[in-house]
């Protein structure tokens, strides 16, 4: 029976990565384990997020996938997998299931930093929209801005600063209104 479960779970792990979903759910009801780790310490869906169809990731969070496991060794979870490779859809697909957008890895690197340094604009603007912290520090001291800043001519920078500036904004606006209605002044 282990050689079974081994092979199972071998099918699942090349199907996930071939974006098979049918595949994937005849395995996980032949008794394949959703959350089963290969050799290099990757679930099935670290694998269904290496590529941009969430169908994959559908069948696995529906049979009950971790939706944040953690890779063993780094600690990436899928989202952090889409993110470093830009897969959009399966990413908003991975975050409508309560992915943690502001997970760190062994690097204390988020989705964001990850998307950021790969240059995938349309995921950062994703996440950012879906509360990712563009503050947040790596395991270097580094915010997504100051890694992403290194780059040449970066448009996720450019992003990015928008959102900084943007929450700066709204902060000096909240304040101004508490500072008047403290004094009694109408804002």
């Amino acid at each position: 029976m282990p050689d079974d479960k081994a092979g199972l779970n071998h099918g699942l792990f090349e199907a996930a990565g071939e974006s098979d979903a049918e595949t994937v759910g005849n395995l996980l009801e032949q008794g394949a384990e959703v959350d089963a780790r290969d050799s290099g310490g990757w679930a099935a869906l670290h694998f269904a997020a290496q590529h941009d169809n969430p169908g994959t990731a559908f069948v696995l969070i529906r049979y009950g996938a971790a939706i944040d496991i953690r890779e063993e060794g780094v600690g990436d979870t899928p989202l952090h997998h889409a993110a470093m490779r830009g897969k959009q859809a399966v990413a908003q697909a991975l975050i409508d299931h309560g992915a943690d957008v502001n997970a760190v890895n062994a690097f204390s690197a988020t989705p964001l930093y990850e998307a950021a340094v790969g240059g995938h604009v349309d995921l950062v603007k994703t996440l950012i929209a879906r509360g990712a912290d563009v503050d947040v520090k790596d395991g270097q001291g580094r915010t997504p801005l100051e890694r992403v800043g290194e780059q040449e001519k970066s448009e996720a920078a450019e992003v990015i600063r928008e959102e900084i500036s943007t929450r700066h904004a709204e902060r000096t606006k909240r304040l101004k209104v508490l500072r008047d209605h403290k004094r009694g002044t109408p804002s």
